[in-house]
């Protein structure tokens, strides 16, 4: 190791081990040396690596996020994603995870002002004596909920894709949120009249596959021309609420099998044997 000159004393010192400085001297000037990143970003954890994955997949709108995407967003190196998330995977699973908690959240705020908006009007019908004017409670919880999933779809285009994901059986948060928001939907049609599992279900997915079908087009420009799109919502929900007013439709009988002819005219030509 190579020894200096003490200048107060004349006498050769060895400088102490240890790392080098962290400011180099050019000439009069410091030189700030930037310290080696040794395996990912301080402060990284599984929920920053999963948002910004969303952030990314918003931009795109395509929930189908390349985790060197991800890396590079973070200014980490690939291996260092691995400690936070378990690969693609990992990564799909935390994108539908967060989709969900997102939906839920959306329609959860906009049935909170719903039921302060009821309040109030009870609070008048209370005063006045008289039923507060407007659509019936059950139309107006379904165009809170339908109006709220197609606005938190339009905000986050590529994370709402993220919910065809499903759950995980080691990921009961994940569980939870889907659970939730189709709880929202079975409230919506149990308003309507809809007893018994295979009504409620049979309206769940008829308000699923409307919201989902128009808020997807939407997402992707499938619409085609913009204009009056809000129109034509506003047409679907009122399709929607007499859909899930109207009587269930009886299943379609068999119809009444025809008796088979015992012989076959001579005129019909028969097919081959190996062509049956």
């Amino acid at each position: 190791m190579p020894t200096a000159l003490d200048q107060s004393t004349g006498l050769a010192v060895r400088p102490a081990a240890g790392p080098p400085p962290a400011v180099l001297t050019a000439g009069a000037a410091p030189v700030a040396v930037p310290p080696a990143r040794r395996g990912g970003r301080a402060g990284l954890t599984p929920a920053a690596v999963v948002a910004e994955a969303a952030r990314v997949a918003d931009e795109a709108r395509d929930a189908r996020v390349p985790l060197a995407t991800v890396a590079d967003r973070l200014g980490v190196r690939l291996p260092s994603l691995y400690k936070h998330i378990a690969g693609a995977e990992g990564l799909r699973r935390g994108l539908g995870r967060l989709a969900a908690e997102g939906l839920r959240a959306a329609l959860d705020e906009a049935l909170g002002v719903l039921d302060a908006e009821d309040t109030r009007d009870d609070a008048d019908t209370d005063a006045d004596g008289a039923a507060p004017a407007g659509a019936s409670a059950r139309s107006r919880r379904l165009t809170a909920v339908a109006t709220a999933y197609r606005a938190w779809a339009a905000e986050r285009p590529g994370l709402y894709l993220a919910l065809a994901t499903a759950p995980h059986p080691d990921d009961p948060e994940h569980a939870a949120a889907v659970a939730a928001v189709t709880q929202r939907l079975v409230e919506v049609v149990v308003l309507y009249g809809a007893s018994g599992d295979d009504d409620v279900l049979d309206g769940v997915r008829l308000l699923r596959s409307a919201l989902h079908g128009f808020a997807s087009l939407e997402g992707t420009g499938g619409h085609g021309v913009p204009d009056a799109v809000d129109r034509t919502f506003a047409r679907l929900v009122a399709l929607l609420d007499a859909g899930l007013a109207a009587p269930a439709p009886q299943p379609a009988t068999s119809p009444v099998p025809q008796p088979v002819p015992q012989s076959v005219p001579q005129s019909v030509p028969q097919p081959a044997a190996d062509r049956v």
